[in-house]
């Protein structure tokens, strides 16, 4: 079985828990990190995974996100509302680390790790592979399959949800992401929305959020702009060879 980790986020958890701040004279304050704890903790929760899971590290793809680039060329307001502030320390030494080793690890400055998550899991499916998504990341729901967090239990995520879950997004947008979405629509309102939706019928769902956007004032490119931007990757969506985005169409 393949376990597809987030090691971003896994890893951004990790160096957060091991900066110190010290008074080094006084009103002199510095920060340091003592990065073995973190990676030490880092293998502590992949050993746990792979117990979980009855497999290996070596059957374990670690993807780290660089950048975004696809999705600001969407909307360069992309993530914009976000204020900029370094990753914490100890964070690229300890994914160099990872990224000159011999372990399975992906990153792209084009696409994000729960693209890749996604994309890498849709691929499995398709050829009727094991896998597993490690990630705490909500719109990872749009992918089916088994996933855990570090503390949480295992969900399993169908085909119906996956694909409801992508249509609710649509509408519900990701403030954290800056994604408007729908106005007027959060995750409860979208839910409802969409629950009688029959998810065989792609087409005739996306006429349906065409229409619930035009109600709001805003047309089709812009309902298209936010479909694209809260997509999670599928296989069918990246090209390796060329390191290519498809960009979704109805």
């Amino acid at each position: 079985m393949k376990l597809l980790l987030d090691s971003d986020m896994l890893l951004m958890r990790a160096t957060s828990s091991c900066q110190v701040e010290v008074e080094t004279q006084p009103d002199i304050w510095t920060r340091f990190a003592d990065v073995g704890p973190a990676r030490d903790w880092y293998w502590e929760q992949v050993d746990e995974f792979c117990a979980y899971f009855e497999t290996t590290t070596e059957n374990v793809v670690h993807c780290f996100t660089q950048g975004s680039a696809f999705r600001k060329a969407i909307s360069p307001e992309y993530k914009g509302n976000r204020k900029s502030k370094p990753k914490p320390i100890g964070y690229k030494g300890l994914r160099d680390e990872f990224l000159n080793s011999d372990l399975e690890v992906f990153m792209h400055d084009t696409i994000e790790a729960d693209d890749a998550l996604g994309i890498f899991a849709t691929t499995l499916k398709k050829r009727s592979e094991q896998y597993a998504i490690l990630s705490g990341d909500k719109d990872l729901r749009q992918i089916p399959g088994r996933r855990k967090w570090v503390g949480q239990e295992e969900e399993y995520v169908s085909v119906e949800q996956a694909e409801r879950m992508f249509w609710i997004q649509i509408l519900a947008g990701d403030s954290t992401d800056n994604v408007p979405g729908c106005p007027g629509y959060g995750k409860i309102t979208a839910e409802k929305a969409t629950k009688d939706w029959d998810m065989k019928k792609p087409k005739e769902n996306w006429a349906k959020i065409v229409k619930l956007f035009e109600k709001k004032g805003k047309d089709y490119e812009f309902a298209l702009k936010q479909a694209r931007l809260v997509r999670i990757l599928r296989g069918e969506d990246y090209d390796f060879s060329t390191q290519e985005v498809t960009l979704w169409n109805p």
